[in-house]
């Protein structure tokens, strides 16, 4: 007869996470959740410990962006409040998370315990799926129940509170069932309709100006070789809100991310929400979608297609399986001769394209002697610097505007480049966690997260957290002393006390004092240097930070001329 077992709740949770190959667990301890994190660990699941639970959180956001897996953060009673951020962020974009929370016990409620609250009022409305568990024996059918959501259709997070007896209780766990994940989810995906997929095909391949703007879906699916092939086969040009996802290489001579679409007749809006800023020009990237363009829209969630805009035709589905539909039927009616020759529309786009290029080419030299350093040639040092194959997390609103527009030129794979701020609630500071997630999925690639001071501001001391468990990312400052979105073209001493910081600050020393390397940069020709030497520490197991101090007047791209080097047709 086999010897009776005595587990507790951690262990019950730990086996269903191991089952779900969870390589990290991004958490700040705490008496409730330590349950979780010991139980984890016996089970060699890496522990990432961090100071601030939203830190965690976001790091769990990085690292599921960067492997396509799920990420899974947890964080000790009372404290969803601090997940907030990471949990929009991710609910908005579409990462699927898993968010263990602890919580006190049940039978205080309402009694003052320390850390008493209901979670599930906070997470709710931010997450794909929310529950409590206080039942000890459906443990692990809870926490399969979690990642079950995250990863369905269009993914997000799913938040589990976790009533702190569940946790601590002890009991046999032979008397418990605890399921393999084929056994409580599928990875069946939804195909589109094939009378659509038809339909759709004769609009685009009689088109005379068509595109497709892929979406997160297609990187979710790991649809990006169908979307390849596809835009190959029909010779269609593809490109992305915000420019990018990096889907197929931007040299690639049907990328055009970057530029001006809106004067398409045909779109393929597959695998991305509707979002009104790509109808029109968000801060400095151009309109995708005109008001005339016929709108094909291909998305996992029923509920989503149609939203917002005016389609021509949905289409529910998976985005790599309806590719490969698409793929398929495409084939056998171009053996039967359908389509239309648009190959005006494929010069016009590619000589934006070019001429995108070219006025990249401008800013540069127009500012390439600045003094202040210049955002200009600050992104374009950073792009020559790191390897090709180099990963890149950006944040901070100058700092993303400004360098997006040389990282979508730099991109040969998938979510090369990492952008804090897309689709989320816009809130900066999470790029250094997010960071720490993300060279931890990549850990054999240079990772750099550009960010400027006020973002740093947020989660600085995360530095140590990448420190102390040995990961080795690059952490570049554009330092101008204040909220530079905000300041226009007025100079620091000008500016209003609540919109500036201290001039100057040396981010550098903070770094040195948290064991990482530090570098400290006034002088543009000095900038090149000083990378290089942050980047080699970084490959010898060191993380290291480049404190560049910028332009306050000229980076502001709403002032600076930039819109009307970058988004015209």
């Amino acid at each position: 007869m086999k010897e009776k077992e005595e587990v507790n709740g951690g262990d019950l949770i730990a086996h269903v996470l191991k089952s779900e190959d969870v390589k990290h667990i991004f958490a700040v301890c705490g008496m409730q959740i330590n349950f979780v994190l010991s139980a984890a660990e016996k089970r060699g699941i890496n522990i990432i410990s961090f100071r601030h639970e939203g830190g965690a959180a976001s790091a769990a956001d990085g690292y599921a962006r960067a492997s396509g897996e799920v990420g899974v953060a947890a964080h000790t009673a009372g404290m969803v409040g601090l997940v907030c951020e990471p949990l929009i962020n991710s609910f908005r974009y579409g990462t699927p998370l898993v968010v263990l929370g602890a919580a006190s016990r049940t039978a205080g409620k309402d009694t003052g315990q320390l850390q008493d609250l209901d979670q599930r009022l906070v997470a709710i409305p931010i997450t794909k799926w929310c529950d409590r568990i206080e039942t000890w024996t459906r443990l692990p059918e809870y926490v399969g129940t979690a990642f079950r959501h995250a990863k369905a259709g269009f993914p997000g997070p799913a938040y589990l509170d976790l009533a702190q007896e569940v946790l601590t209780n002890k009991g046999d766990i032979s008397t418990v069932n605890i399921p393999t994940p084929n056994q409580y989810r599928t990875k069946a995906q939804v195909a589109g309709d094939p009378e659509y997929i038809r339909q759709a095909l004769k609009l685009l391949l009689n088109a005379e100006k068509p595109i497709i703007l892929a979406g997160p879906d297609v990187f979710w699916s790991r649809g990006w070789d169908e979307l390849r092939e596809f835009a190959e086969l029909t010779n269609i040009q593809v490109t992305y809100y915000l420019g990018l996802l990096g889907l197929i290489p931007y040299k690639h001579p049907l990328s055009v991310c970057g530029v001006n679409t809106s004067d398409a007749d045909v779109a393929l809006l597959i695998g991305e929400r509707p979002n009104v800023n790509i109808t029109r020009q968000f801060m400095t990237d151009p309109p995708l979608i005109g008001p005339d363009t016929n709108i094909i829209h291909v998305f996992p969630d029923q509920d989503t297609v149609g939203a917002l805009f005016n389609i021509r035709l949905g289409i529910v589905g998976n985005a790599k399986t309806v590719l490969k539909q698409m793929i398929k039927e495409t084939k056998k009616m171009q053996s039967q001769g359908q389509g239309t020759d648009h190959s005006k529309w494929l010069n016009t786009l590619q000589a934006r394209k070019e001429e995108y290029n070219k006025k990249l080419k401008e800013m540069e030299d127009k500012f390439w002697n600045h003094r202040p350093i210049h955002l200009a040639r600050l992104s374009r040092e950073i792009i020559d610097a790191v390897d090709e194959n180099a990963t890149f997390v950006v944040d901070g609103a100058n700092c993303t505007h400004w360098f997006r527009k040389w990282a979508c030129t730099h991109d040969k794979y998938p979510r090369q480049t990492i952008d804090v701020l897309q689709t989320g609630i816009s809130a900066v500071g999470p790029g250094i966690p997010m960071a720490i997630g993300t060279k931890l999925a990549r850990m054999d690639r240079q990772v750099i997260c550009f960010i400027g001071d006020g973002a740093f501001g947020q989660y600085a001391m995360e530095l140590e957290t990448a420190f102390h468990n040995r990961i080795p990312i690059t952490v570049v400052v554009a330092n101008n002393s204040g909220w530079g979105v905000f300041l226009g073209d007025q100079e620091w001493e000008a500016s209003p006390r609540w919109e500036i910081f201290e001039q100057k600050i040396r981010y550098d020393k903070l770094a040195e004092a948290l064991g990482c390397h530090g570098e400290y940069v006034e002088d543009p020709d000095e900038v090149k240097g000083a990378l290089t030497r942050a980047l080699e520490a970084a490959s010898k197991g060191q993380t290291s930070l480049v404190n560049v101090v910028i332009s306050v007047k000229n980076n502001n791209h709403q002032t600076s001329g930039f819109d009307d080097y970058i988004t015209s047709k």
